[in-house]
């Protein structure tokens, strides 16, 4: 059977998953033929994690493969269930019904505030009420209940545990801990930079931020030099790709198609495709980042006002009252 005709795709208009059939592309990208990998979605995503455990690496946290794949398992799990829970929130905010998480004698509980209701009230005592004004079946918000219930426990007894410093965990070897460390090690550091007094040790600080702000502008400048060059690469692969496909159907219509030649096109439009979903796929990283640097420019000019304020012996309030 030969393919309809495709039609052209002008230049200045971009690739898209809906130029391609839904056999051939998915949300992972190419589908290759024949498909490996396993009979199930948890197998597919094994064979498929390998640019997740890259990610992952980038930040230090490193773990077994198939401790990894069962973590980004329930990961994709539980976004897929918060998806439906925000779904239920959104229609009980647009009811006025109000969900707070309450510490009651040194556990943290969620608790409901109905409109016309002083006292709160549990998710139990409250889900008829709640199912009438957003008219939710009560089944499926008993499911929506229980997940918002064990997500407080669960986060409560992962603060508990990390918060020990019990002998038993003392060889405890954790793939985050470095990270941790890192967080809380930074954390402790920059209240330490906030409290400083010394005009010694605030020069240097401005020194450093005025060093780090230069790096920031440095890198910014790459980022938006990246992306030009980005825009530009997309233009021609994006017509590149436009005339592989164009020479497929042609080849594909012919009387006599040479078969070589269909897959050698086919070959080049795949590969083609995957660099352009890879540079458009950097090119939103590289916004990301530039939004990011943006922000800590603002930040840093903002610190580097505070260190030479600080020097200055000006306060916020002596600086209001010059006003």
């Amino acid at each position: 059977l030969r393919r309809p005709v495709v039609a052209s795709m002008e230049p200045h208009e971009t690739v898209s998953d809906e130029t391609e059939s839904v056999s051939s592309f998915d949300a992972l990208g190419a589908r290759p033929s024949p498909l490996n990998g396993g009979k199930t979605a948890y197998l597919q995503l094994g064979a498929n994690s390998a640019r997740l455990r890259a990610a992952f690496a980038a930040i230090g946290v490193t773990l077994l493969h198939a401790v990894f794949l069962g973590k980004i398992w329930n990961m994709l799990k539980e976004c897929d269930a918060e998806s439906r829970v925000k779904r239920v929130a959104d229609k009980e905010k647009a009811n006025k019904v109000e969900i707070k998480v309450l510490t009651q004698a040194g556990k943290k509980v969620l608790m409901v505030s109905l409109p016309g209701s002083e006292k709160p009230k549990s998710l139990d005592e409250t889900r008829a009420e709640r199912a009438e004004l957003t008219s939710i079946p009560e089944e499926e918000l008993a499911k929506v209940d229980e997940y918002r219930r064990l997500e407080v426990e669960k986060n409560q007894a992962c603060e508990k545990l990390r918060e020990s410093k019990h002998e038993c965990f003392a060889e405890v070897i954790s793939p985050v801990g470095p990270l941790l460390e890192a967080l809380d090690g930074r954390a402790a550091e920059y209240a330490a930079q906030a409290a400083e007094t010394d005009k010694g040790k605030l020069n240097g600080l401005r020194e450093s931020a005025e060093n780090e702000k230069r790096f920031v502008k440095e890198k910014l400048k790459e980022c938006k030099t990246r992306t030009s060059a980005l825009d530009a690469e997309l233009v021609i692969d994006e017509k590149t790709y436009t005339e592989l496909r164009n020479k497929a159907v042609h080849l594909t219509l012919s009387d006599e198609p040479d078969q070589e030649e269909v897959n050698t096109v086919a070959l080049k439009r795949r590969l083609l495709w995957e660099a352009i979903k890879e540079k458009k796929a950097e090119r939103a990283t590289l916004g990301e980042v530039i939004g990011q640097y943006k922000t800590d420019m603002d930040k840093l000019e903002t610190q580097i006002e505070n260190f030479t304020n600080a020097i200055n012996g000006e306060t916020p309030a002596k600086k209001q009252k010059a006003k």
